[in-house]
């Protein structure tokens, strides 16, 4: 049974959920481990929403929501909120727990659902709409978030979260239908209460919250999904790679030549695309760039934009950075799972096993 939740987003829907965790009963009077992470903080336009109190404007969502279920009885030694982009959380920390991918973006989201099956665990998403919540329950083996949010035209039209622009989910959702959301939470929280209770996990089903109906749906998995299902990470598959080493140690070249010629790093989105705010010239940078960078063109600053490049060679990589790489120059500095892919697309899961 996995003793560990990971929140990946502590707004409008994470908190809720979390705050409705006070009511569960947990088996044996344990509680599981806690880990809520958020790169925001909670504003003035949460509070005026009645979302949040007051006291909790300009605070860490992740924080606030840790403070207040401290407050509420669980256990201090339970608790980890940690501030930050819940796109560098290490595919290590998915191992063994209970995944609530609770983002604003879908992109986001899949990210957080794909590295919790790539790593052989259960996995929960939550989307918020006007008037509307989808609660969606994904097992290690079966089929993932891009499943049904990337081939499936009904729901890319839905689009449940973030169907504008610049509306965020407290003006969308919460203003709207606060119920809804509240309703989505303590049913997120039922599911849960009953996996830990019982060990069973409704994977491949959903819940579809609107007015005041709860609609059960259930999905599969996409034959022309584009997304990665390739099999989860097995600790006693013997074909595994296994290297006694720490991320800044190993050379990516080191890494690539383990697993075959032509290999590459497939899906860890390691390079930013820059935009000069001053003259328009772009430029990719490795992502230990940030938050510095400056136009090689006229000096200004430049800006991060969304996109990030995967799925580079080696050689592509050194070139962004003008030199070698190490594992922890790609950002792996706390992966420990790594997937790669050879150049006929096989997987190649290596695991670093680091010296505590």
């Amino acid at each position: 049974m996995n003793k560990k939740i990971i929140v990946d987003g502590v707004g409008n829907a994470g908190a809720t959920t979390a705050c409705a965790f006070k009511e569960l009963t947990w088996p044996g009077g344990e509680h599981p481990l806690l880990e809520l992470r958020d790169f925001g903080v909670w504003k003035r336009k949460h509070a005026q929403a009645g979302l949040v109190d007051w006291s909790w404007v300009g605070v860490s969502k992740a924080q606030a929501v840790d403070g207040y279920l401290r407050a509420a009885g669980w256990p201090a030694n339970r608790l980890m909120a940690w501030r930050g982009d819940v796109r560098d959380r290490p595919r290590g920390d998915y191992q063994y727990s209970l995944t609530l991918a609770m983002t604003d973006s879908h992109a986001c989201k899949n990210d957080s659902v794909l590295k919790a099956r790539q790593a052989g665990s259960p996995s929960l998403a939550v989307g918020l709409g006007a008037g509307e919540a989808v609660i969606e329950c994904f097992h290690a083996a079966g089929a993932g978030y891009c499943c049904i949010h990337g081939a499936e035209p009904s729901w890319c039209q839905r689009m449940p979260c973030l169907p504008n622009p610049g509306v965020s989910t407290t003006q969308l959702a919460w203003r709207a239908s606060p119920d809804v959301v509240r309703t989505a939470g303590r049913l997120v929280a039922r599911i849960i209460g009953e996996y830990f209770a019982t060990g069973v996990f409704p994977g491949g089903s959903g819940l579809h919250v609107h007015d005041d109906i709860v609609e059960r749906f259930s999905f599969e998995l996409d034959a022309n999904c584009i997304g990665p299902h390739d099999p989860p990470f097995a600790a006693d598959e013997p074909r595994m790679i296994r290297m006694p080493a720490r991320p800044g140690q190993w050379s990516l070249d080191e890494l690539l030549s383990r697993v075959g010629a032509g290999a590459c790093y497939a899906d860890r989105e390691v390079a930013w695309t820059w935009r000069c705010r001053r003259c328009g010239t772009s430029a990719q940078r490795v992502h230990t760039v940030h938050p510095a960078a400056t136009c090689a063109l006229c000096g200004a600053t430049m800006r991060a934009g969304l996109e990030r490049a995967s799925g580079l060679t080696a050689a592509e990589l050194a070139e962004f950075h003008r030199g070698p790489l190490t594992l922890a120059d790609i950002g792996l500095a706390g992966e420990t799972l790594i997937r790669c892919a050879t150049e006929i697309g096989a997987v190649v899961w290596i695991q670093l096993e680091v010296d505590p």
